[in-house]
């Protein structure tokens, strides 16, 4: 009787049975799509941070002094990457920048990002401390020359050989196109636009009042990386400490995790 009441009741309403189930079946796909998506977007950051960090063995930074995503870490003194550069067991100390530098477009607009930075930064190919990888034409040498991600050429249409105009703090320059670049297998930043030289031209357009952002550090073969941290340690300033490259990985994906952990939640 219960049986026999239910299909009547199922025929009578077929359509709103119909619209019920599909209703339920896109809430479930969608809820689905969005774990699927946040995992694939946590796993591309990962991969990403992996091969920018992956050959770097101690990094030299200042400390924060607030627990806040949009903090800010004071710069070292560029003196110190020589200083660290002569400790016992270091291989290579390479100043590291990531300072503002931005790209104008070929009819002299602005050219945005959808809230990444605009980043100038030093790259040298041979250190082997960088997850930067040449995708077109020549790495940069001298103050004339920059590489920018491919990504951003490839949105503008920038081609190798253009002539490209810089926003620095400083004023605009104009400069060369010698090559592509991007991270790991990715034409891009993570949505930045990004501006490229060798370390020296770097510290030229980029260096403010004798600074830099960060010290990347090689450990030579056969040194303890544990000893050389200390020994770094004994040399540095006050709120200035050492971390591994492990540590820096572990702590930019842990912070690209909650951004990440937010977009789903939004999603859902």
């Amino acid at each position: 009787m219960i049986a026999t009441l239910a299909r009547k009741s199922l025929r009578a309403r077929l359509g709103r049975a119909i619209f019920t189930g599909l209703a339920i079946m896109a809430g479930v796909a969608f809820v689905a799509g969005s774990f699927v998506l946040a995992d694939s977007l946590q796993s591309t950051f990962d991969n990403l941070i992996d091969g920018l960090t992956g050959e770097i063995d101690l990094e030299v930074r200042s400390e924060l002094t607030v627990d806040d995503l949009d903090a800010v870490r004071d710069p070292l003194p560029a003196s110190l990457v020589d200083e660290v550069a002569a400790v016992p067991g270091v291989e290579v100390a390479e100043a590291g920048y990531g300072r503002f530098a931005q790209m104008l477009d070929q009819d002299g607009n602005v050219v945005t990002t959808q809230g990444a930075p605009t980043l100038g930064v030093s790259w040298d190919p041979d250190s082997g401390l960088s997850g930067v990888e040449l995708k077109d034409g020549r790495a940069p040498s001298g103050i004339e020359e920059v590489a920018i991600d491919k990504a951003t050429a490839d949105r503008i249409g920038y081609e190798v050989g253009d002539t490209i105009r810089v926003v620095l703090t400083d004023g605009q320059e104009d400069f060369e196109i010698v090559g592509f670049v991007g991270l790991g297998n990715s034409d891009g930043f993570v949505g930045a636009t990004t501006v490229v030289w060798d370390p020296e031209s770097a510290g030229f357009w980029l260096d403010d009042d004798d600074t830099v952002d960060t010290i990347d550090i090689k450990v030579a073969e056969g040194a303890d990386t544990a000893v050389v941290s200390d020994a770094i340690t004994q040399i540095i300033p006050e709120r200035t400490e050492v971390v591994t490259g492990e540590q820096l990985a572990d702590e930019t994906k842990d912070q690209v995790g909650e951004i990440v952990s937010i977009f789903g939640t939004g999603l859902l």
